[in-house]
């Protein structure tokens, strides 16, 4: 009972009108979103693929999407940390260019260990481009987080996150 009476107190002295809780309540209702769309994704790619497309689906895209968190090698979150004005835009260079070679060598690398070993699903080495574009995207949009993190623009962010997860369901769907 003493615990509720507490938490109370705490939360009364909170500045809900602050600027930590609208950047808050931004990001929180852009995931919200996009996670509605990639449910509904997943509702229609269960009613238009078989079972055994949709796992042939989900193994081409485990090795790609194990990357994409470390794609421009995790030098974007030293855009948001650099002190020095001046260094920001060669950084934005820097990650755009370890995004570009990182994706290129995740494919080639990718297309030989299918069609290597993986016989049964060198018949989708076709879909190849498709994942050089989806790494350099997730790059990019680290890279662009990263940038408008600096900045605190936390408005954009929820923007390219709903609407690259728009861009990404659609894409798997067609």
């Amino acid at each position: 009972m003493r615990a509720g009476k507490d938490l109370a107190k705490i939360l009364k002295k909170i500045d809900w009108k602050s600027g930590f809780f609208k950047s808050l309540s931004v990001l929180t209702s852009g995931s919200i979103l996009a996670h509605l769309m990639l449910a509904a994704q997943q509702i229609a790619l269960a009613r238009i693929f078989t079972p055994e497309s949709l796992g042939a689906y989900s193994f081409i895209m485990s090795i790609p999407i194990a990357f994409v968190g470390v794609i421009c090698g995790r030098y974007d979150l030293t855009i948001v940390y650099e002190e020095d004005e001046n260094k920001v835009f060669p950084l934005v260079k820097l990650n755009i260019c370890i995004n570009l070679l990182l994706s290129l060598l995740i494919t080639l690398g990718y297309s030989a260990f299918l069609y290597f070993f993986k016989e049964e699903y060198s018949r989708y080495l076709y879909l190849m481009p498709v994942i050089f574009i989806y790494l350099v995207a997730y790059g990019l949009t680290n890279t662009l987080n990263s940038y408008n993190n600096r900045y605190q623009d936390y408005i954009m962010i929820m923007k390219m996150h709903v609407y690259r997860t728009f861009a990404q369901c659609i894409g798997t769907v067609f």
